[in-house]
């Protein structure tokens, strides 16, 4: 089952960041190109929006997938202990880092999303 939720994550993410980031990055970088057919020039301009698509949301759920892992369900790596939230960065144009420091060990884990305890 883990792995079919995956996989439409990965089709899910992939299909929106084709038809919003990969299609308007295909449009500038095929329009430097100097092809003449237009038939061609389409066909390159969906290949390109989709491979850039799928490349952008292959990393959004890697790093996902790495986040779940890490958190392990709120219990520590190391030592099985709890984790809290110890502190919040943000990242100019980027977004927020999340520390969490185990209560029993000190082990500390950095995620790029918000998790609940």
């Amino acid at each position: 089952m883990k792995g079919k939720v995956k996989m439409r994550m990965f089709i899910a993410f992939g299909l929106v960041f084709s038809v919003t980031i990969g299609l308007f990055m295909s449009l500038v970088i095929i329009s430097m190109c100097d092809i003449k057919n237009k038939k061609k020039k389409r066909i390159a301009i969906i290949v390109l929006a989709f491979v850039i698509g799928f490349l952008i949301g292959g990393t959004f759920c890697l790093q996902t997938q790495m986040d779940n892992k890490n958190w392990n369900n709120g219990f520590c790596l190391k030592c099985g202990g709890q984790y809290e939230l110890t502190e919040v960065t943000h990242i100019k144009n980027s977004g927020n880092l999340y520390y969490y420091t185990c209560k029993d060990c000190g082990y500390t884990i950095k995620l790029e999303t918000l998790k609940n305890n």
